[in-house]
């Protein structure tokens, strides 16, 4: 009985230190690290529209992808410069969109 007793003590133990040791961290949102009056409209966003100097709108937010164009696995990118990519984007996978907060500029408008 006392050799359950411990093996179930070193268990709960065991379950504990990885929880604390394990990568949990949530993948952030850069929004409260913008100024207040970072905000963009539409037409200002269609202004940045060719693979030198190409933003993009996803999910209501500014972001300026110029620097991983030459990253990106297909120039499908360049369609969605100037726009609002959201649909566009909304088929990537998680890795693409843990990205996104690196390239934030702020909100549409």
């Amino acid at each position: 009985m006392r050799q359950i007793f411990l093996i179930t003590i070193l268990l709960v133990f065991a379950l504990f230190v990885t929880s604390c040791t394990s990568d949990t961290t949530p993948v952030t949102d850069n929004t409260e690290d913008l100024p207040a009056a970072t905000s963009y409209t539409i037409q200002e966003v269609s202004n940045h529209n060719t693979e030198q100097d190409c933003w993009l709108v996803i999910e209501n937010k500014v972001y300026d992808v110029t620097d991983y164009i030459p990253n990106h696995p297909n120039n499908k990118i360049l369609d969605g410069c100037g726009k609002d990519a959201t649909q566009m984007f909304s088929k990537h996978p998680a890795s693409a969109k843990e990205k996104l907060p690196n390239y934030l500029l702020g909100n549409l408008n």
